[in-house]
């Protein structure tokens, strides 16, 4: 709506019609914000260099190595000898290099979906396979029913407005390929907090997981998985 509403004033505003764009390319619209770069480097009297900066993002974006190479090197060559963004163009540049040379190497993996009884609408992160079993994975979760319920940025309930916490889960194939319903772990394990998978030791009789009131501060801990 925001988008739409300003398309008036980018008609004339040079700014609002540059910050129209980059906005399109924060929301990956890529053929939109393409567009227009692109109408202003044509058509603008003197363009903001960073209009080619974009374009060539763009470019990488969707996977155009060839393309956003060019317009890097555009851009750099509207830089100055000292600027420090020199620096971060041209390992985008080697970052599009390592793209066309990968485009001709065979796919060491694939990627597929594991089905309803594991991914859903919300978040699934941090996979982590079993050490001791070949057909089980553990991993981590935001979604309806983690331990706490939902919570503010404070960790205190807010059914309203809150957001659920991450629990962690594991799932294990049943038959051929069928991975089976996800199962959170031990409430002695989750609790209202976030926990997140990290790893486990070589053996697999010690697991590593994160615990805190928000994603960026709390403590690694471990268990060992004995009984108490």
């Amino acid at each position: 709506a925001v988008l739409s509403g300003a398309r008036n004033l980018t008609k004339t505003d040079q700014e609002a019609l540059f910050l129209q764009a980059v906005c399109h390319y924060q929301l990956n619209n890529l053929d939109e914000a393409l567009a227009l770069f692109q109408k202003q480097i044509k058509e603008e009297k003197d363009p903001y260099p960073e209009c080619w900066l974009y374009t060539a993002k763009v470019y990488h974006a969707m996977h155009q190595f060839g393309k956003a190479i060019d317009v890097y090197k555009d851009y750099l060559r509207q830089l100055k000898s000292n600027d420090p963004n020199r620096r971060i163009v041209w390992d985008e540049v080697r970052r599009c290099a390592n793209g066309i040379e990968l485009q001709y190497k065979a796919s060491e993996a694939g990627v597929e979906n594991m089905g309803p009884a594991v991914n859903t609408e919300y978040d699934e992160f941090a996979p982590v396979l079993s050490q001791n079993f070949s057909n089980k994975l553990y991993f981590s979760s935001i979604r309806p029913g983690n331990m706490g319920g939902r919570r503010n940025a404070a960790g205190l309930r807010d059914e309203r407005l809150g957001q659920y916490f991450s629990d962690m889960f594991s799932t294990q194939i049943e038959g051929m390929s069928q991975w089976g319903e996800a199962r959170a772990l031990h409430h002695l394990l989750n609790s209202p907090q976030h926990e997140v998978m990290l790893d486990f030791n070589k053996d697999g009789s010690v697991l590593y997981y994160f615990k805190g009131w928000s994603p960026e501060r709390g403590q690694i801990l471990i268990d060992t998985f004995k009984k108490v």
